[in-house]
C-alpha cells in the first residue's frame, strides 16, 4: 500500500502518460493566482516547517471541531495529532522528540487564524468538513485538508510557487471523492498561507487542459492503474 503523497510524487510514468501537459497547466495557474490578506511569512527553519505547518492546520481544525477548547488545550491536542500523523506517514521522522519554541507556537497560531479568515471570506457560513477517504486498490486510506459545500481545499505552506505534484495530490482526492460519492468536486482551492496566494479551478478544467480528456475518463485510468498493479515509477 502507498499513501497519496507517494503516488503523487513517485509514479511519474503514470502521470506523464495520463496528464502530459500538466506542467504547462501548472505554469499558467501560477501566473493567474490570487492573493488574500497578505501571508504568514515563516521564521522557523526549513527543516521545521512541515511540523509548524501541520500544527497550524491542526489548530484550525480543532477550532472548528472543538470550539469549546481553550488555546492551551488545542495546542496539546494538535501536537498529539501531529505526532501521530508523522509517525504514521513518515515512521522514521522521530517527531515525538520535538517540541515547539515560543516563536514556532506563534507561527502556528498565525497560520490557524489566517485559515479561519480565508474560510470566512471565501466560503461565508458554509459548513467545514474534514474528509477521510477509504483508498482504492494499492492506495491506502487518506485524508484531505478540508471541504466546504463540495469545494475541496488543499494547504501548502511553502516558500515556492505551486507545483504539478500539488495538483496531482488534489486530483487523487477528487478521484476518491468521485469513487465514494458518485459526484464531482465542484472546485478545488490550492492555498498557500506562507505567501497569501491561492488559485481556484475544477478537476474537469485541469484534466482537460492537461490531457484533453474528461475527468471521468481520467478517473477510470487512475482506477485501473491502482487496482491492476500495472503501474510503475
Amino acid at each position: 500500500m502507498i499513501n497519496e503523497r507517494k503516488f503523487a510524487s513517485q509514479f511519474s510514468n503514470f502521470w506523464r502518460s495520463t496528464l502530459p501537459n500538466l506542467e504547462a497547466t501548472t505554469r499558467s495557474f501560477n501566473l493567474g493566482y490570487e492573493r488574500f490578506d497578505g501571508g504568514v511569512p515563516s521564521s522557523s527553519r526549513a527543516d521545521r516547517r512541515d511540523l509548524v505547518s501541520e500544527t497550524g492546520y491542526r489548530l484550525f481544525r480543532l477550532q472548528v471541531e472543538r470550539p469549546e477548547m481553550n488555546e492551551l488545550g488545542r495546542f496539546e491536542a494538535a501536537l498529539r495529532e501531529v505526532a501521530d500523523f508523522f509517525q504514521r506517514e513518515i515512521p522514521d521522522v522521530g517527531i515525538m522528540q520535538f517540541d515547539l519554541s515560543a516563536s514556532e507556537r506563534l507561527e502556528c497560531t498565525e497560520i490557524s487564524k489566517w485559515l479561519a479568515r480565508f474560510v470566512r471570506s471565501r466560503c461565508g457560513g458554509g459548513t467545514v468538513e474534514f474528509p477521510s477517504f477509504r483508498g482504492h486498490g494499492m492506495l491506502a486510506r487518506c485524508e484531505g485538508d478540508f471541504l466546504v459545500e463540495g469545494n475541496l481545499f488543499e494547504i501548502k505552506y511553502v516558500d515556492r510557487p505551486f507545483r504539478s505534484i500539488d495538483i496531482r495530490q488534489v486530483l487523487i482526492y477528487c478521484f476518491l471523492w468521485f469513487r465514494e460519492r458518485g459526484s464531482e468536486v465542484k472546485q478545488f482551492y490550492l492555498v498557500n498561507p506562507f505567501t497569501g496566494c491561492y488559485f481556484v479551478s475544477s478537476p474537469a478544467e485541469v484534466i482537460y487542459s492537461s490531457a484533453g480528456m474528461s475527468s471521468i475518463e481520467f478517473y477510470g485510468l487512475m482506477s485501473y492503474a491502482l487496482s491492476s498493479g500495472e503501474i510503475s515509477r
